[in-house]
């Protein structure tokens, strides 16, 4: 009897702590209120301020795509300098998109078909090195290749033709180390290093042999 009694009177003494500190936490908050309540506003804020930025995030990519849809079909209508200030409206205007990296690719290969290359090879290497530029594969490749392409034109073709061999070991089991490759077999051919470009065919029949640059590489091979 005397044990239940030590018991319950502990349990008694828990609960009147708890009581206690909840009375002094109430009496805080109460004392305090106005410093909770701006705290409390200050995270909502901060809630409601980063989800209309990623709100604004993404309504300007969504605009910056339809835009470089317009680039497209002004290109593809013949009008090539409203497409080429259209262009440059989305690098300038929304960069990070995935569509500025379109239009800066754009716009350096309408300065390549130019023969523009000072502008061409800006463009590329903004691509490949922008601070803003949300880059994925196939264009990176497409900045590497069109940047070798100006150097082409400059007249070091045996420089180029090394590059173009070394970005297909870059990218070795993808289509665009197959291109890259093709690119270089090109070169050497020109240079009259025949031995090296029968070496990279060969290269292209056997690890490209599921694509259809492998019947290309085939069919130059039988002409060499």
């Amino acid at each position: 009897m005397a044990s239940e009694t030590k018991r319950m009177t502990k349990e008694e003494l828990r609960e009147d702590e708890f009581v206690e500190w909840l009375a002094s936490a109430i009496d805080y908050i109460r004392d305090n209120r106005n410093v909770f309540v701006v705290g409390a506003l200050i995270i909502i804020g901060g809630i409601v301020g980063i989800r209309t930025f990623i709100d604004s995030q993404e309504q300007s990519k969504r605009e910056a795509s339809a835009l470089f849809g317009d680039v497209l079909i002004a290109e593809q209508s013949g009008q090539i300098i409203e497409a080429i200030k259209k262009a440059e409206n989305i690098v300038n205007n929304y960069g990070g998109s995935p569509a500025s990296g379109k239009a800066t690719i754009f716009l350096a290969n309408m300065y390549y078909g130019q023969e523009k290359y000072e502008e061409a090879k800006k463009f590329y290497q903004a691509y490949l090195s922008g601070s803003d530029i949300e880059r994925i594969d196939i264009l990176s490749h497409a900045a590497e290749m069109g940047l070798l392409a100006c150097s082409v034109v400059d007249g070091s073709l045996e420089e180029v033709a090394q590059a173009y061999e070394e970005l297909g070991v870059k990218y070795e089991g993808e289509s665009l180390g197959a291109f890259s490759l093709m690119s270089a077999v090109r070169c050497y051919k020109r240079l009259g290093n025949i031995n090296h470009t029968k070496q990279l065919l060969n290269n292209l029949k056997t690890t490209y042999s599921n694509l259809p640059i492998a019947q290309q590489a085939h069919g130059m091979l039988e002409m060499l």
